[in-house]
């Protein structure tokens, strides 16, 4: 995505310029908390997995954690935070 915007010619005069601006920054947020997850989510599998991470409850425990420190968002990928 990066790539793809470098070559994109913004001018704050026109409209659609400001809004793709606002688009990419808004994804680019997203796509950062996604990738910041599935790092966290990987460490977590990876421990469950290779260490037989204790027992069901502390899994269990780890998981719960993760789901409260990163939100779902709703359906379609919209996220609101991201603003």
């Amino acid at each position: 995505m990066k790539h793809e915007q470098s070559g994109a010619a913004i001018s704050a005069d026109v409209l659609s310029g400001s809004a793709q601006k606002d688009v990419y920054q808004s994804w680019s947020k997203y796509i950062a908390r996604v990738r910041d997850r599935c790092v966290a989510l990987q460490g977590l599998l990876e421990k469950t997995g290779n260490d037989q991470f204790k027992n069901d409850d502390a899994i269990r425990a780890a998981f719960n954690e993760l789901a409260k420190k990163y939100e779902d968002t709703d359906g379609g990928g919209h996220d609101r935070r991201a603003r």
